[in-house]
């Protein structure tokens, strides 16, 4: 439930921000061509959405265990040694996610102002510690799911996720 509203939110500002570096490239390709007077800040807007809909997408991947990996030497094992296998590589990329939250965090106030829009950067890239909780809660939602999901199948009760 949580997992899925996460994702439709992720989504919705994925598009916005698609829309936007859209909307922008087109303007600007208007006011360039037609009227000879581009707008000098579109390109680090369009930029700025572009690393947006990176992360975001990298958030979406995660929550959809569609993040890359090797399956060839899993899908060989039993059922239960490939839940053991995906909880401790969840567990890996919880680390992994939880590692770089602060490091990016505080990479933040060594940012400047940009040069087109005239905004401290900090906010831009505030994207970077945000993207990786998010990845972070989707992980922690999936270990929770599969946990139940085992808990529910040794009861007897048939499990329906």
């Amino acid at each position: 439930m949580y997992n899925a509203f996460l994702k439709q939110v992720e989504q919705t500002i994925g598009v916005v921000c698609m829309l936007t570096m859209f909307t922008v490239i087109c303007v600007n390709v208007v006011m360039r061509y037609a009227f000879s007077q581009p707008l000098y800040w579109a390109e680090e807007l369009s930029n700025y959405m572009f690393v947006w809909i990176g992360f975001l997408s990298c958030a979406n991947s995660v929550a959809d265990g569609k993040h890359i990996r090797v399956t060839a030497i899993v899908d060989l094992l039993s059922e239960r040694a490939r839940r053991g296998t995906a909880l401790l590589m969840d567990g890996l990329l919880l680390a992994v996610f939880g590692i770089y939250i602060v490091p990016s965090w505080r990479a933040l106030d060594s940012l400047t102002i940009s040069t087109g829009l005239h905004i401290h950067e900090r906010y831009p890239y505030a994207i970077l510690p945000f993207a990786m909780t998010l990845c972070c809660l989707h992980v922690v939602l999936r270990i929770a799911r599969d946990v139940q999901d085992v808990a529910t199948a040794t009861n007897g009760e048939p499990s329906w996720r």
